[in-house]
């Protein structure tokens, strides 16, 4: 039997993958500081400082929390999804130190009805030693045009991806896409819940047009819908909206994404 899922399930369960990956680093083995209870959800390791969830229903305890994270003298971003509370807070936040940054948008594709596309000359590969991270994080880098001021976040995340790669009862992979033996084409996927998260998808420029993306995400895919998974789901600029689009993911939603802006303790 199919059950029908709405707009509002589907967003809601973008939401939910999305807090789980990014609080799923609190198993990194290095020095941390993450909060993970009914009310509250975030993390910081180095330089990496994310807020994924409040659930609030007084403005003065969201006020109360960003007078505490102005206090800490770091760099703090704050996704805003459907589950966090209060409802207003968006605009708490612009009123209060912090700047909108982008605003993604929620999508996800019913895993029956994932597409056919498929490069030739091309192979997907799981990423599982150095040499493939190293391979990983180069095409990281150069398709988000990553630039030298932020090479202490890559190390960040490389610290992080490593440690998460080798777990026991891995819900975090890393993929990279081969064309003509050359690593092009990169992403990330966190399963849970019959939802798969597709996470830094990313091709080389030279690389782009060719259809990889699209036949490494059709790949991977297919094989979690093989292990049971029902949704993909993303949250997206606007250029991975459009190729996201084309993969036959629908939108359901925006999440903003603010950064602090102004007035650090120091």
């Amino acid at each position: 039997m199919t059950l029908s899922v709405t707009n509002e399930d589907m967003l809601r369960a973008i939401d939910y993958n999305n807090i789980d990956f990014v609080m799923h680093f609190r198993h990194y083995n290095g020095d941390k500081e993450y909060y993970y209870s009914k009310n509250l959800k975030y993390i910081s390791i180095r330089d990496y400082h994310r807020i994924v969830q409040t659930n609030f229903s007084n403005e003065n305890d969201i006020v109360d929390l960003i007078n505490q994270l102005r206090m800490s003298n770091k760099l703090w971003s704050w996704i805003v999804g459907p589950t966090s509370k209060p409802y207003n807070l968006c605009q708490i936040l612009e009123q209060n130190h912090f700047k909108k940054q982008a605003e993604l948008t929620g999508m996800y594709l019913d895993l029956n009805n994932l597409g056919t596309d498929s490069a030739t000359d091309f192979q997907v590969k799981k990423v599982c030693v150095n040499d493939d991270i190293d391979d990983w994080f180069d095409i990281f880098i150069q398709g988000f045009g990553i630039t030298a001021k932020h090479s202490e976040r890559i190390k960040t995340l490389r610290y992080i991806y490593t440690e998460l790669i080798n777990e026991e009862n891995q819900l975090f992979h890393m993929y990279l896409g081969i064309y003509k033996n050359k690593p092009s084409v990169c992403c990330s996927t966190f399963a849970k819940n019959g939802n798969v998260g597709i996470y830094d998808l990313a091709t080389i420029p030279d690389m782009r047009r060719k259809r990889l993306a699209s036949s490494m995400i059709n790949s991977i895919l297919n094989q979690f819908r093989s292990d049971g998974n029902r949704f993909a789901v993303a949250t997206a600029t606007d250029s991975g909206e459009l190729l996201f689009t084309k993969l036959g993911f629908t939108p359901v939603g925006k999440f903003p994404l603010y950064k602090i802006s102004q007035g650090i303790v120091r």
